[in-house]
């Protein structure tokens, strides 16, 4: 009977080992950073001089990507049912995982499109941008910037960005429309 008992014990420690060593395994391969999204600077300057070409609003991009960002979004897509009307979008991953963001259009429901990225209340204050007015609006995560064109030439811009305030500044400052 002494055996049995030992023998038992054993088996418990052995069927211990054997899931710790399972759950070490799983705990190593679950922490590993997951490999970011990046769209290669020729994607990103195809999309944007196609989308220069194409669409009769402003196309903002970087004019120089700083070393540790990446772009992770870039397409232009036609608005179904149209020949004319374009939706652009290019977003910026900053080394702190950070993302700041542009998204346009000349879409007919333009207040549908803007609805979809401003979050946040109208601070009433203004940033000029690569040339172009845009109003600010802010809420507790993210500062937002929205840019409009006229009822005879209808298209919004939207700047969206969540970062620390120096990034913020050198995605703004960096922007430029050719």
């Amino acid at each position: 009977m002494a055996n049995r008992g030992k023998g038992t014990a054993l088996d418990m420690v052995r069927s211990l080992a054997v899931i710790g060593i399972a759950v070490a395994f799983m705990f190593a391969f679950s922490t590993q950073e997951t490999p970011r999204y990046s769209v290669s600077p020729a994607e990103v300057e195809a999309t944007v001089e196609a989308a220069r070409k194409n669409a009769d609003f402003p196309i903002l991009q970087l004019a120089a990507v700083p070393e540790e960002w990446d772009a992770n979004a870039v397409y232009l897509d036609p608005i179904p049912g149209t020949d004319d009307r374009w939706t652009f979008n290019l977003g910026y991953v900053t080394g702190e995982n950070e993302y700041f963001g542009i998204a346009a259009t000349n879409s007919a429901d333009l207040s549908s499109f803007v609805s979809g990225y401003l979050f946040g209340t109208n601070t009433g204050e203004t940033r000029m941008i690569a040339g172009l007015e845009f109003a600010v609006y802010e809420n507790e995560k993210q500062v937002m910037y929205l840019h409009k064109g006229t009822a005879a030439y209808p298209y919004a811009i939207v700047i969206t960005g969540a970062g620390n305030p120096n990034d913020l500044e050198i995605f703004l400052d960096g922007l430029r429309t050719s």
